[in-house]
């Protein structure tokens, strides 16, 4: 009778293919499957607790600058630097480049808008990149440089025989031009865009009184409209064309090596396909999808930028959280949702933008 209680229960492993699997299935369902479950879940309440959280804290934010009727950007001293600017005529070299690829409906109203913008011609480049196939757009375009060229405006119509790396390519080659070797800044806009002719007087002196930024961004409806100085390109390791956001990409890399970012949010500029309104919700629609994949591609190839860039353990972990922010934002929230545009001033440390 002793041995019969203390011994083993036999359990009948069945022969067959089909019943050994469902066996397995059966061994394994507890201790295996269901813990795996329950870390899942884990990880969903926390992705749930960390947009509740940042909502609840931007919402606090908007709240407090709305009530307290904060400033915009006083700590920056613009006017300071602007009437040193005027009264030493210290004005830096930017640089305009116009990345364009068949252009044909917007190309002339793109390069007359950045060849209007007021600062002094003889501190200013427009660099017109023209990756265009079509060798008839081409020539009209190159017309076009040449008509404002003999107006004063120094204009470089540049093109490639290749479009190797695209449009992220395109902005590599051109910073290696010998003529933009004296240059501080470099300013980028898409064919679509029209800045405001004073884009420069409200963006470039942020830049001059403070050493640690490394791009102005402009709010915008669909597109680029922001200010790198040149030397946080450079020390990010240039542009890349890993991804199909390389602005982002280039973004989350200098934050890596810890430049600072400004979102002027009272500075817009105008997207040429934005007046009509099935037009502008495609683009709009497109351009969210590709940030929501491109977001956990770069989410990916910037963990690893962590083992090669020496950096501060604060630009570390302010990346880290947005990063994880944004790619649960793609997420959960769908590619359609709508950009921020309600805060002033984000000191964004991972680069991303609206």
């Amino acid at each position: 009778m002793r041995n019969l209680v203390l011994r083993e229960p036999e359990v009948d492993v069945p022969d067959d293919v089909t019943s050994s699997l469902s066996y397995a299935w059966q061994r394994i369902r507890v201790p295996v499957i269901v813990p795996l479950l329950y870390v899942a879940l884990y990880i969903c309440v926390a992705m749930s607790i960390m947009l509740f959280v940042e909502r609840v804290y931007m919402t606090l934010v908007i709240i407090y600058v709305k009530v307290m009727g904060k400033k915009r950007y006083t700590k920056y001293k613009l006017e300071a630097i602007k009437e040193d600017l005027e009264h030493n005529r210290s004005y830096p070299m930017v640089l305009i480049q116009i990345p364009m690829y068949n252009e044909r409906e917007v190309y002339k109203l793109s390069i007359g808008a950045v060849c209007g913008l007021t600062w002094p011609s003889d501190r200013l480049i427009v660099q017109v990149l023209d990756d265009s196939t079509n060798e008839v757009l081409r020539a009209l375009v190159e017309l076009e440089c040449r008509k404002w060229t003999e107006q004063g405006v120094n204009v470089q119509y540049e093109t490639r025989n290749n479009r190797n790396g695209y449009k992220a390519g395109a902005l590599r080659e051109g910073l290696e031009k010998q003529y933009v070797k004296d240059c501080e800044f470099v300013v980028i806009f898409d064919a679509d865009f029209q800045p405001e002719e004073d884009f420069l007087w409200r963006t470039i002196p942020f830049l001059l009184g403070n050493p640690e930024l490394g791009l102005v961004q402009a709010r915008w409806k669909f597109g680029t409209a922001g200010v790198w100085r040149i030397q946080a390109i450079n020390d990010a390791g240039g542009w890349k064309d890993r991804t199909t956001v390389e602005d982002m990409d280039l973004a989350v890399r200098a934050s890596l090596k810890g430049w600072k970012f400004l979102f002027v949010g009272d500075l817009g500029d105008s997207c040429l396909g934005a007046d009509n309104g099935n037009v502008y919700a495609a683009l709009c629609y497109l351009q969210h999808a590709l940030w929501g994949k491109s977001l956990v591609h770069i989410s990916t190839a910037a963990s690893g930028g962590f083992l090669h860039y020496r950096i501060r353990v604060g630009a570390r972990s302010k990346c880290c959280v947005c990063l994880g922010v944004f790619v649960l934002k793609s997420e959960v929230q769908g590619t359609m949702q709508s950009p921020i545009e309600d805060f002033d001033v984000i000191p964004q440390s991972a680069g991303f933008h609206k």
